[in-house]
């Protein structure tokens, strides 16, 4: 895993400047990262090694504070793979529904096709019958004469 990046984008998570969207955005870049290098967000642990940390109560705030930041990852973390998953739901019951939709269009073409063939059929009937009413009235006439 990047250390540079997942340290960056980290630190957009965390940052009290950045917006929610940028520290949801941050957090699902770094979850792809982490799920990539087959670690879980309770493989981690965010830690100053920089060897110039607190001591005493100051360093028990910091480390509160990590502790609490973690929580935050955590939370964010399960939140980001909520949505995820909401979107992957959302988008297999709109192919669903795309499907049904054109079913029901086919099954709409062929009522029409069959209506204007019905139509059809029912023109020329009425035809047929003009016809023969013509016919019987020319037979009528000429019998009469």
């Amino acid at each position: 895993m990047n250390d540079s990046k997942s340290r960056a984008l980290l630190t957009t998570a965390l940052h009290p400047s950045s917006s929610p969207n940028e520290r949801l955005m941050a957090l699902a870049a770094f979850n792809r990262m982490m799920e990539k290098a087959g670690l879980h967000a309770s493989d981690i642990a965010i830690v100053d090694v920089s060897g110039n940390g607190p001591r005493g109560d100051e360093g028990m705030a910091q480390a509160r504070e990590a502790a609490r930041r973690e929580a935050e990852i955590a939370a964010l973390a399960r939140r980001v793979k909520a949505q995820e998953k909401a979107l992957r739901e959302a988008g297999r019951e709109a192919v669903a529904l795309r499907k049904a939709i054109t079913a029901l269009e086919a099954t709409l073409a062929r009522r029409e096709d069959a209506r204007d063939e019905d139509a059809c059929q029912i023109a020329a009937l009425e035809a047929d019958l003009a016809a023969r009413d013509r016919r019987i009235a020319a037979l009528e006439v000429e019998g009469g004469r």
